[in-house]
């Protein structure tokens, strides 16, 4: 029964905006980090880097999430994140949509 349980939870979309950019950003699992990307998004990232899920498996280990700037307007939301990964502080900016209840990644760049 737990294991369906974990499944479920992580087939949930994300409540807030924060959830789905640390869900991406600190995933569970590589799956779940690519079921927080809004599917325009998700092809536009697979053509350039490849399939998401094999590059996800692949991507270091995070920690030290901050949030910072958090801006929610109506059913689109920008934020920016500071976190730790193979020794280096990385400072992104994402924009989000919600969509159906769940919080999409639409877009996301370094700064």
């Amino acid at each position: 029964m737990l294991p369906f349980l974990v499944a479920v939870f992580l087939l949930a979309g994300a409540r807030t905006p924060q959830a789905a950019v640390q869900r991406f950003v600190h995933p569970a699992s590589a799956k779940d980090a690519c079921a927080q990307l809004a599917p325009t998004y998700r092809r536009q990232i697979e053509a350039a880097y490849g399939p998401c899920v094999a590059g996800m498996a692949r991507n270091p280990k995070t920690s030290h999430l901050v949030f910072s700037r958090v801006t929610v307007t109506g059913t689109h939301a920008k934020l920016q994140i500071a976190y730790q990964a193979n020794g280096r502080t990385l400072r992104e900016s994402y924009t989000l949509v919600r969509s159906k209840g769940a919080w999409l990644i639409t877009a996301s760049r370094q700064l």
